[in-house]
């Protein structure tokens, strides 16, 4: 997913990283982060409320 615009900060970004919310997890490289293209924002708290609650949440 492409962000453009509606991007999230930097600073987001790597709390993100830190709480491991970006699946494959990023390299950590010096003081920065290195993504692959294919990361995705994974929020393992909101998915196990789906999982029991539906859409209905």
């Amino acid at each position: 997913m492409v962000f453009g615009e509606y991007a999230p900060g930097i600073a987001t970004l790597r709390a993100w990283c830190k709480s491991g919310k970006i699946r494959p997890a990023p390299r950590k490289v010096g003081a920065g982060y290195f993504c692959s293209p294919t990361a995705r924002y994974y929020d393992y708290e909101a998915e196990r409320l789906d999982l029991i609650y539906g859409d209905s949440f």
